[in-house]
Protein backbone atom coordinates (compact mmCIF):
# COMPACT_ATOMS: atom_id res chain seq x y z
CA UNK A 1 0.00 0.00 0.00
CA UNK A 2 1.56 3.43 -1.16
CA UNK A 3 0.83 6.43 1.40
CA UNK A 4 0.70 9.51 -0.52
CA UNK A 5 1.41 12.93 1.76
CA UNK A 6 -1.26 14.85 1.73
CA UNK A 7 0.38 17.68 3.32
CA UNK A 8 3.50 18.69 1.56
CA UNK A 9 3.25 22.24 2.39
CA UNK A 10 3.22 21.10 6.71
CA UNK A 11 5.84 18.97 6.12
CA UNK A 12 8.12 21.49 4.01
CA UNK A 13 7.34 24.26 6.93
CA UNK A 14 7.75 21.91 9.77
CA UNK A 15 11.58 20.88 8.08
CA UNK A 16 11.43 24.52 7.68
CA UNK A 17 12.10 25.43 11.31
CA UNK A 18 14.12 22.29 11.72
CA UNK A 19 16.41 24.06 9.46
CA UNK A 20 16.43 27.15 10.96
CA UNK A 21 16.63 25.84 14.69
CA UNK A 22 18.88 22.65 13.97
CA UNK A 23 21.89 24.82 14.10
CA UNK A 24 21.19 26.97 17.20
CA UNK A 25 20.46 23.73 19.26
CA UNK A 26 23.79 23.32 21.13
CA UNK A 27 24.25 26.76 21.80
CA UNK A 28 20.27 26.13 23.03
CA UNK A 29 21.09 23.43 25.18
CA UNK A 30 24.34 25.10 26.50
CA UNK A 31 22.70 28.07 27.73
CA UNK A 32 19.67 25.88 29.34
CA UNK A 33 22.16 23.75 31.08
CA UNK A 34 24.31 27.29 32.50
CA UNK A 35 20.85 29.15 33.02
CA UNK A 36 19.99 25.79 35.42
CA UNK A 37 23.45 25.62 37.21
CA UNK A 38 23.16 29.11 38.14
CA UNK A 39 19.50 28.55 39.59
CA UNK A 40 21.25 25.67 41.66
CA UNK A 41 23.72 27.77 42.82
CA UNK A 42 21.49 30.28 44.08
CA UNK A 43 19.19 27.83 46.11
CA UNK A 44 22.08 25.87 47.34
CA UNK A 45 23.33 29.79 48.63
CA UNK A 46 26.72 28.96 47.13
CA UNK A 47 26.21 32.21 45.34
CA UNK A 48 23.72 35.59 45.51
CA UNK A 49 22.60 37.47 42.80
CA UNK A 50 24.55 40.37 43.98
CA UNK A 51 27.95 38.00 43.13
CA UNK A 52 29.44 39.48 40.03
CA UNK A 53 30.94 36.36 38.96
CA UNK A 54 26.83 35.35 38.76
CA UNK A 55 25.72 38.59 37.53
CA UNK A 56 28.39 38.09 34.38
CA UNK A 57 27.28 34.28 33.93
CA UNK A 58 23.52 35.37 34.53
CA UNK A 59 24.28 37.80 31.77
CA UNK A 60 26.01 34.91 29.69
CA UNK A 61 23.17 33.17 30.15
CA UNK A 62 21.01 35.23 28.88
CA UNK A 63 22.50 37.47 25.85
CA UNK A 64 21.65 34.76 23.24
CA UNK A 65 18.29 35.05 24.04
CA UNK A 66 18.27 38.49 24.07
CA UNK A 67 19.47 38.69 20.58
CA UNK A 68 17.99 35.53 19.77
CA UNK A 69 16.55 37.29 16.45
CA UNK A 70 20.41 37.71 14.76
CA UNK A 71 21.21 34.15 15.38
CA UNK A 72 17.59 33.25 13.71
CA UNK A 73 18.67 35.98 10.54
CA UNK A 74 21.96 34.00 9.73
CA UNK A 75 20.38 30.41 9.29
CA UNK A 76 16.91 32.09 7.85
CA UNK A 77 18.80 33.62 5.23
CA UNK A 78 21.28 30.14 4.88
CA UNK A 79 18.37 28.05 4.39
CA UNK A 80 16.86 30.99 1.97
CA UNK A 81 20.10 30.82 0.30
CA UNK A 82 19.89 34.74 0.52
CA UNK A 83 22.32 37.59 1.67
CA UNK A 84 23.26 36.84 5.44
CA UNK A 85 24.67 39.77 6.09
CA UNK A 86 21.71 41.81 4.81
CA UNK A 87 19.73 39.50 7.14
CA UNK A 88 22.05 40.21 10.32
CA UNK A 89 22.08 43.82 9.68
CA UNK A 90 18.31 43.49 9.75
CA UNK A 91 17.82 41.31 12.95
CA UNK A 92 20.67 43.47 14.65
CA UNK A 93 18.57 47.22 13.83
CA UNK A 94 15.63 45.57 15.54
CA UNK A 95 17.22 44.87 18.86
CA UNK A 96 19.13 47.26 19.45
CA UNK A 97 18.38 49.24 22.18
CA UNK A 98 18.32 52.69 20.42
CA UNK A 99 15.14 51.17 18.76
CA UNK A 100 13.32 50.02 21.56
CA UNK A 101 13.75 53.62 23.35
CA UNK A 102 12.39 55.08 20.11
CA UNK A 103 9.49 53.28 20.33
CA UNK A 104 8.57 53.80 23.48
CA UNK A 105 8.99 57.47 23.12
CA UNK A 106 6.11 57.10 19.86
CA UNK A 107 8.58 57.81 17.09
CA UNK A 108 7.45 58.40 13.75
CA UNK A 109 8.81 56.58 10.17
CA UNK A 110 7.86 58.15 6.66
CA UNK A 111 5.20 60.29 8.82
CA UNK A 112 3.51 57.40 10.24
CA UNK A 113 3.59 56.73 13.76
CA UNK A 114 5.96 53.33 14.77
CA UNK A 115 4.21 50.54 16.58
CA UNK A 116 5.42 49.86 19.85
CA UNK A 117 6.70 46.42 19.26
CA UNK A 118 9.25 44.84 21.28
CA UNK A 119 11.60 42.51 19.18
CA UNK A 120 14.27 41.16 21.56
CA UNK A 121 14.07 37.19 22.27
CA UNK A 122 11.33 37.32 19.32
CA UNK A 123 11.41 34.84 16.57
CA UNK A 124 8.53 35.02 14.24
CA UNK A 125 8.78 38.54 13.03
CA UNK A 126 12.57 38.33 12.34
CA UNK A 127 11.40 34.85 10.03
CA UNK A 128 8.80 36.79 8.02
CA UNK A 129 11.32 39.16 7.73
CA UNK A 130 14.02 37.19 6.09
CA UNK A 131 11.42 35.28 3.90
CA UNK A 132 10.43 38.70 2.61
CA UNK A 133 13.91 39.71 2.36
CA UNK A 134 14.17 36.46 -0.18
CA UNK A 135 11.36 37.49 -2.08
CA UNK A 136 12.44 41.28 -2.69
CA UNK A 137 16.65 40.20 -3.08
CA UNK A 138 15.51 37.67 -5.97
CA UNK A 139 13.07 40.21 -7.34
CA UNK A 140 15.88 43.19 -7.74
CA UNK A 141 18.42 40.33 -8.78
CA UNK A 142 15.74 40.05 -12.20
CA UNK A 143 15.78 43.83 -12.56
CA UNK A 144 18.88 45.93 -12.05
CA UNK A 145 22.02 45.25 -13.93
CA UNK A 146 24.84 42.32 -12.55
CA UNK A 147 27.20 45.35 -12.52
CA UNK A 148 25.43 47.64 -9.98
CA UNK A 149 23.83 44.29 -8.14
CA UNK A 150 26.53 44.22 -5.28
CA UNK A 151 26.07 47.18 -4.13
CA UNK A 152 22.00 47.99 -4.55
CA UNK A 153 20.57 44.97 -4.04
CA UNK A 154 21.37 44.95 -0.18
CA UNK A 155 20.45 48.64 0.21
CA UNK A 156 16.91 48.66 -1.63
CA UNK A 157 16.46 45.54 -0.29
CA UNK A 158 16.77 47.13 3.26
CA UNK A 159 14.74 49.42 2.46
CA UNK A 160 11.78 48.24 1.22
CA UNK A 161 12.11 45.18 4.04
CA UNK A 162 12.68 47.67 6.94
CA UNK A 163 9.56 49.41 7.09
CA UNK A 164 7.37 46.67 6.44
CA UNK A 165 8.52 44.65 9.26
CA UNK A 166 8.25 47.48 11.96
CA UNK A 167 4.86 48.59 10.47
CA UNK A 168 3.20 44.87 10.44
CA UNK A 169 5.77 41.78 10.48
CA UNK A 170 7.02 42.90 13.92
CA UNK A 171 3.13 43.82 15.49
CA UNK A 172 2.09 40.17 13.81
CA UNK A 173 3.86 38.47 16.93
CA UNK A 174 2.43 40.77 19.39
CA UNK A 175 -1.09 39.79 17.88
CA UNK A 176 -0.44 36.15 17.96
CA UNK A 177 1.00 37.07 22.23
CA UNK A 178 -2.33 39.47 22.72
CA UNK A 179 -4.75 36.94 21.41
CA UNK A 180 -3.63 33.83 22.91
CA UNK A 181 -3.95 36.18 25.85
CA UNK A 182 -7.30 36.97 25.29
CA UNK A 183 -8.25 33.62 24.52
CA UNK A 184 -6.55 32.15 27.88
CA UNK A 185 -8.35 34.87 30.26
CA UNK A 186 -11.54 34.19 28.56
CA UNK A 187 -11.20 30.61 29.06
CA UNK A 188 -10.14 30.83 32.48
CA UNK A 189 -13.64 33.24 33.30
CA UNK A 190 -14.99 29.92 32.43
CA UNK A 191 -13.18 27.14 33.43
CA UNK A 192 -10.02 26.92 35.05
CA UNK A 193 -9.55 23.45 34.79
CA UNK A 194 -10.33 23.64 30.59
CA UNK A 195 -7.95 26.70 30.43
CA UNK A 196 -5.25 25.64 32.06
CA UNK A 197 -5.01 21.87 30.38
CA UNK A 198 -5.08 23.85 27.39
CA UNK A 199 -2.50 26.17 27.85
CA UNK A 200 -0.70 23.26 29.28
CA UNK A 201 -0.85 21.35 26.17
CA UNK A 202 -0.11 24.17 24.00
CA UNK A 203 3.27 25.66 26.36
CA UNK A 204 5.72 23.50 23.80
CA UNK A 205 4.17 25.07 20.45
CA UNK A 206 4.27 28.27 21.89
CA UNK A 207 7.99 27.72 23.27
CA UNK A 208 8.55 26.52 19.42
CA UNK A 209 7.43 30.16 18.45
CA UNK A 210 8.61 31.95 21.09
CA UNK A 211 5.27 33.13 22.20
CA UNK A 212 6.20 31.69 25.64
CA UNK A 213 8.58 34.51 25.95
CA UNK A 214 5.67 37.04 24.78
CA UNK A 215 3.48 35.59 27.69
CA UNK A 216 6.21 36.59 30.45
CA UNK A 217 5.07 39.96 30.68
CA UNK A 218 1.82 38.72 31.23
CA UNK A 219 2.53 36.34 34.21
CA UNK A 220 4.43 39.34 35.57
CA UNK A 221 1.13 41.91 35.41
CA UNK A 222 -1.25 38.93 36.75
CA UNK A 223 1.29 38.90 39.68
CA UNK A 224 1.51 42.75 39.90
CA UNK A 225 -2.25 43.73 39.86
CA UNK A 226 -4.31 40.73 40.77
CA UNK A 227 -1.53 39.26 42.87
CA UNK A 228 -1.26 35.63 41.56
CA UNK A 229 -0.54 34.09 38.07
CA UNK A 230 -1.35 30.62 36.62
CA UNK A 231 0.46 30.91 33.74
CA UNK A 232 3.96 30.14 34.99
CA UNK A 233 1.90 26.58 36.41
CA UNK A 234 0.94 25.57 33.00
CA UNK A 235 4.09 26.45 31.89
CA UNK A 236 6.08 24.26 34.70
CA UNK A 237 4.25 21.78 33.93
CA UNK A 238 4.69 21.44 30.00
CA UNK A 239 8.08 21.28 30.70
CA UNK A 240 8.29 18.31 33.27
CA UNK A 241 6.12 16.74 30.19
CA UNK A 242 8.86 17.98 27.45
CA UNK A 243 11.65 16.49 30.01
CA UNK A 244 9.33 13.17 29.79
CA UNK A 245 9.49 12.83 26.26
CA UNK A 246 13.48 13.79 25.92
CA UNK A 247 14.31 10.81 28.40
CA UNK A 248 12.32 8.53 26.41
CA UNK A 249 14.12 9.21 23.22
CA UNK A 250 17.26 8.43 25.07
CA UNK A 251 16.42 5.11 26.57
CA UNK A 252 15.06 4.43 22.81
CA UNK A 253 18.28 5.83 21.02
CA UNK A 254 21.01 3.63 22.27
CA UNK A 255 22.34 2.71 18.55
CA UNK A 256 23.00 7.40 17.97
CA UNK A 257 25.26 8.68 20.77
CA UNK A 258 25.02 12.35 19.40
CA UNK A 259 20.97 11.74 20.08
CA UNK A 260 21.34 10.64 23.32
CA UNK A 261 23.91 13.80 24.31
CA UNK A 262 20.63 16.16 23.09
CA UNK A 263 17.74 13.92 24.69
CA UNK A 264 19.83 13.83 27.87
CA UNK A 265 20.39 17.94 27.37
CA UNK A 266 16.71 18.28 26.86
CA UNK A 267 15.60 16.34 30.11
CA UNK A 268 18.35 18.39 32.24
CA UNK A 269 17.72 21.97 30.82
CA UNK A 270 13.16 21.03 31.20
CA UNK A 271 13.69 19.95 34.57
CA UNK A 272 15.68 23.21 35.12
CA UNK A 273 12.92 25.79 33.33
CA UNK A 274 13.91 25.95 29.75
CA UNK A 275 12.50 23.82 27.55
CA UNK A 276 14.13 25.44 24.30
CA UNK A 277 16.48 21.98 24.21
CA UNK A 278 14.31 19.61 24.27
CA UNK A 279 11.56 21.43 21.63
CA UNK A 280 14.30 22.08 18.93
CA UNK A 281 17.27 19.11 19.84
CA UNK A 282 14.18 16.39 19.98
CA UNK A 283 10.59 17.51 19.08
CA UNK A 284 10.77 18.89 16.24
CA UNK A 285 12.62 15.75 14.85
CA UNK A 286 9.94 13.13 16.65
CA UNK A 287 6.73 15.05 16.02
CA UNK A 288 4.69 11.63 17.58
CA UNK A 289 6.97 12.25 20.51
CA UNK A 290 6.09 15.66 20.54
CA UNK A 291 2.18 15.35 20.48
CA UNK A 292 2.62 12.87 23.30
CA UNK A 293 4.29 15.73 25.71
CA UNK A 294 2.09 17.55 24.57
CA UNK A 295 -1.16 15.03 25.90
CA UNK A 296 0.62 14.73 28.85
CA UNK A 297 1.16 18.05 29.50
CA UNK A 298 -2.77 18.76 29.21
CA UNK A 299 -3.22 15.65 32.07
CA UNK A 300 -1.32 17.74 34.04
CA UNK A 301 -2.85 21.15 33.21
CA UNK A 302 -6.12 19.23 34.21
CA UNK A 303 -4.78 18.32 37.68
CA UNK A 304 -3.57 21.74 38.51
CA UNK A 305 -6.42 23.33 37.01
CA UNK A 306 -8.40 21.46 39.28
CA UNK A 307 -6.71 22.41 42.89
CA UNK A 308 -6.61 26.05 41.23
CA UNK A 309 -2.69 26.11 41.84
CA UNK A 310 -1.33 29.60 41.38
CA UNK A 311 2.01 31.40 42.26
CA UNK A 312 2.00 34.58 44.08
CA UNK A 313 5.82 35.48 42.70
CA UNK A 314 7.45 35.17 39.15
CA UNK A 315 8.77 31.72 39.87
CA UNK A 316 8.97 29.23 36.91
CA UNK A 317 8.68 25.23 38.15
CA UNK A 318 11.87 23.32 37.82
CA UNK A 319 13.77 20.30 39.74
CA UNK A 320 15.04 23.14 42.00
CA UNK A 321 12.24 25.41 42.48
CA UNK A 322 9.54 23.56 43.45
CA UNK A 323 10.37 23.91 47.11
CA UNK A 324 9.48 27.47 46.77
CA UNK A 325 5.64 26.74 45.46
CA UNK A 326 4.99 25.20 48.92
CA UNK A 327 2.56 27.44 50.64
CA UNK A 328 1.29 28.91 47.66
CA UNK A 329 -2.41 28.36 46.31
CA UNK A 330 -3.26 25.10 45.33
CA UNK A 331 0.21 23.90 45.81
CA UNK A 332 -0.71 20.15 45.95
CA UNK A 333 -1.73 20.65 42.28
CA UNK A 334 1.84 21.08 40.99
CA UNK A 335 3.22 18.71 43.66
CA UNK A 336 0.98 16.39 41.59
CA UNK A 337 0.46 17.27 38.40
CA UNK A 338 4.06 17.75 37.33
CA UNK A 339 5.37 14.51 38.36
CA UNK A 340 2.26 12.90 36.68
CA UNK A 341 2.67 14.65 33.59
CA UNK A 342 6.56 13.59 33.35
CA UNK A 343 5.51 10.08 34.20
CA UNK A 344 3.10 10.30 31.37
CA UNK A 345 4.98 11.75 28.67
CA UNK A 346 7.61 8.97 29.36
CA UNK A 347 5.22 6.23 29.39
CA UNK A 348 3.42 7.54 25.97
CA UNK A 349 6.20 8.70 24.53
CA UNK A 350 8.26 5.49 25.51
CA UNK A 351 5.13 3.20 23.42
CA UNK A 352 5.17 5.72 20.52
CA UNK A 353 9.00 5.20 19.87
CA UNK A 354 8.64 1.50 19.73
CA UNK A 355 9.23 -0.19 15.78
CA UNK A 356 5.91 -0.49 14.25
CA UNK A 357 5.25 -3.84 12.27
CA UNK A 358 4.56 -3.05 8.50
CA UNK A 359 2.09 -4.57 6.32
CA UNK A 360 2.23 -4.55 2.69
CA UNK A 361 -0.88 -4.97 0.63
Amino acid sequence: MTVINKHPYFEKGIQFIGDIFGPVVNILCAVGLLKGGLTICITLHWLTVQNPTYQVLWLLSNVFFNFLPIFLAFTSAKVLQTNRFTAVLLAAFLVQPQLAAMLKRGTTFLGLKLPNTSYDSTVLPIIFAVILLHFVERGLKKVLPKLIQAMFVPLISLLIVLPITLFILGPVGNLVAKGVTLGYNNTMAVSPVIAMALLAGLFPVFIMLEISTALAPVAINNIAVKGDDTILISLGVSLFALAGMALAVYVQAKAEPQLRVAALSGVVTALLGVGEPSVFGIGLDHRRQFVGSMLAAAVGGLIVGAFRTKVTAFIIPSVVTIPAYIGQPGYLGLMIGAPVAFMISFAVNSWAGRPKLSVSF
